[in-house]
């Protein structure tokens, strides 16, 4: 069995599903199906949200009914027998009923915002199934709340997941192909949520691992991972293959294909990942999975939304500030992408936000600090990297040799080389890199 996600891109247009639809039909095994929300529906129903945070009813409720209308032709556009087009109207009204219900609310909760937000996979799902209906496959349409939930703190109940598949996949004899949504769930309490982190993505893998599928397939409408955003550098070129770690590396550090957390269970499972392209489907893509290869340097990515800071010591406080902050860090050091300290100072570069704000608080106490945002994070990315680094440093340096380098970390892991580079320079620097090292 293997599993296939669709993005909110695929399943944009009805003959975007239809595309969809003819790329699972291909398949000769057993598949489950993992969908997003047609493309703009996720950001329209967090509007309508925010509208009705805002008070703005009215709004808000002509937003649904917009939003309802653009369904129901979806629905007549993509679906020719009366049984299957009837069957996915009723089942749009349902849902567009229960979001009209949540408008009603005189206190709008995190509660209500989350039924809302979930409303788009269900419905996408919905015309999909029905369409491999009319087209006479053995199909059958999984809710993802039956199966994907939360514990306590937030993280996914995996043991639940596998007892839960197992028994499902026992009961219905396995049809060709099972669809579900990505993204929803339910929490610790059983109320409707979300996997936030990784979505739809998320919600795939950690299908695959459950299950031991033969491979993971996330189809998308790029193909694969490149060696750098093609937004922004040209001549680059899609990466064959990479090693789990080296996904995650890349992107923990900006790569926009995957979100870190998606590559974790299939690295623990050992399941592969595809990365594959909707509207290029003979692209081989990108192959992830736990083998290694001759490939020492593999792509590059940068992060622009980043704090750097660097605290320079109170001298009359000596180790003792040294020790506060260090155990300061260690609250957050899944954000943190470089940390160094010397005698005098601390530099730290970490990821933007409400915990960086809090840890520039607290360095404050013990010295003065340099705050700058005017570095962008460059990170290169290839399997034992600084295992044969000499060569791979001296041509990074010499691309980059017309700016100034901020910050050089070889060394602290097996498959990244980090630099803090000047901003205003990112895409000069990307072109010399990708010119001069692929």
């Amino acid at each position: 069995m293997i599993v296939m996600k669709f993005g909110g891109t695929s399943m944009g247009s009805p003959d975007r599903i239809k595309n969809v639809a003819s790329i699972i039909e291909g398949k000769k095994d057993n598949t489950i199906v993992v969908v997003s929300a047609m493309s703009g529906t996720t950001n329209t129903l967090i509007d309508i949200c925010c509208k009705l945070k805002d008070k703005h009813c009215n709004e808000a409720k002509q937003c649904v009914a917009t939003l309802h209308e653009h369904y129901r032709q979806v629905a007549c556009q993509l679906l020719e027998t009366d049984e299957c087009r009837q069957r996915a109207i009723e089942r749009i009204d349902t849902l567009f009923k229960q979001m009209s219900e949540l408008t009603k609310e005189e206190i709008f909760s995190d509660y209500e915002e989350r039924h809302i937000v979930a409303t788009g996979e269900q419905l996408s799902t919905k015309l999909l199934t029905e369409y491999l209906i009319e087209r006479r496959r053995d199909v059958a349409e999984w809710n993802a709340l039956h199966f994907m939930r939360t514990n306590n703190v937030g993280e996914v109940d995996t043991d639940y997941l596998h007892k839960t598949l197992t028994d499902m996949l026992s009961e219905i004899g396995v049809p060709k192909i099972i669809i579900t949504q990505g993204f929803i769930c339910r929490n610790a309490y059983g109320e409707v949520d979300n996997l936030q982190r990784g979505g739809s993505d998320y919600t795939a893998t950690l299908i695959s691992s459950a299950i031991q599928a033969e491979s993971c397939e996330i189809w998308t409408d790029v193909s694969g991972v490149h060696t750098s955003d093609p937004r922004w550098v040209n001549n680059t070129h899609t990466i064959p293959h990479l090693h789990f770690d080296e996904a995650i590396a890349l992107a923990y550090h900006g790569a926009k294909v995957l979100h870190p957390v998606c590559v974790a269970p299939n690295k623990q499972s050992n399941v592969p990942i595809r990365l594959l392209n909707t509207l290029a489907v003979d692209d081989e893509g990108t192959l992830i999975d736990g083998n290694h290869d001759d490939v020492v340097l593999k792509g590059m990515t940068t992060k622009d939304d980043i704090a750097v800071m660097q605290l320079t010591w109170n001298i009359a406080k000596g180790s003792t500030a040294r020790k506060e902050m260090c155990n300061q860090i260690t609250h957050y050091l899944s954000e943190i992408y470089l940390v160094h300290s010397t005698h005098t100072s601390l530099f730290i570069c970490m990821e933007k936000g409400k915990h960086a704000e809090l840890l520039l608080e607290s360095m404050k106490q013990h010295g003065t600090i340099n705050n700058r945002d005017d570095l962008s994070l460059l990170t290169l990315v290839g399997d034992g990297i600084n295992a044969q680094i000499t060569n791979t440093v001296i041509d990074i340096i010499n691309a980059i040799r017309p700016h100034d380098i901020h910050t050089l970390s070889i060394g602290t892991s097996d498959n990244t080389i980090t630099a803090l580079i000047d901003k205003n320079y990112t895409k000069q620097i990307l072109q010399q890199l990708n010119d001069a090292l692929f």
